[in-house]
């Protein structure tokens, strides 16, 4: 995984995992070990931690004119998808096909 990529994760599942392995390493190493303080700590960086909207993540755009062909428009934040401008049904895609990006005109 790169360092800037995002990934979504079911942080609740994850918290009744993490809660079920302190529990068993507390009747292993007791309440006020090195290991179980470190692990008590990561618990509770996970329950902290910021909830984001997943919508957030994707790029916004709009189509933009071509210059150099006339009648196709491209996706202003990947540049690399280009569609001609005579919608099929009238209406301008909501979304880039190349890298999603919602696009809001």
């Amino acid at each position: 995984m790169m360092d800037n990529e995002v990934r979504l994760i079911d942080a609740n599942e994850l918290e009744k995992w993490m809660n079920e392995r302190m529990r068993s390493l507390r009747a292993a190493y007791g309440y006020h070990d090195a290991y179980t303080d470190g692990f008590e700590e990561c618990m509770e960086a996970v329950e902290n931690a910021e909830t984001i909207d997943p919508s957030t993540l994707r790029p916004t755009g709009r189509w933009e004119p071509r210059t150099d062909v006339v009648g196709f428009v491209r996706c202003s934040v990947c540049h690399d998808c280009n569609v001609y401008d005579d919608w099929v049904d009238g209406k301008k895609w909501n979304y880039c096909p190349n890298c999603g990006a919602k696009m809001e005109g």
